[in-house]
């Protein structure tokens, strides 16, 4: 395997813990260096200054010490703008055009074709306005 992967940081972190973590020798591998600094050694990620590295839950170490827990990429962004969904009409806001059609003799079928919508939700709105008045 390529040995950036094993150095923090690297994008293959994740693919090397996996790897040491099924690894026949990863015992003789941890009880080498007793102070490991800036690698992955023996399904554990190690910062540069020698401490066990924080992993995020996309199971990316952290290679520095960070308050969030979450890797760079993981990192919400504050500075993108925000999706917004865009609420329907609700049918009570074409109550008056449902009723100007139904006065004419307009069926449930034809008003929700002019309009955009479904028959039976013109139904809803008529059975409304029959219970209104």
């Amino acid at each position: 395997m390529p040995s950036d992967w094993w150095a923090t940081g690297d994008d293959g972190n994740r693919l090397a813990l996996g790897i040491c973590s099924v690894c026949p020798v990863r015992v003789r591998c941890g009880q080498g260096d007793p102070k490991p600094h800036g690698v992955v050694r023996a399904g554990v990620a190690y910062r540069d200054s020698g401490a066990v590295a924080v992993v995020c839950p996309c199971g990316q170490p952290i290679p520095t010490r960070r308050d969030l827990g979450m890797c760079f990429t993981c990192e919400p962004r504050f500075d993108l703008p925000v999706p917004v969904a865009h609420t329907p009409q609700r049918l009570d806001t074409r109550r008056d055009e449902i009723a100007a059609l139904l006065a004419v003799g307009g069926s449930y079928r034809s008003i929700g074709r002019k309009l955009g919508m479904a028959a039976s939700s013109v139904r809803n709105v008529a059975l409304r306005l029959r219970a209104a008045a």
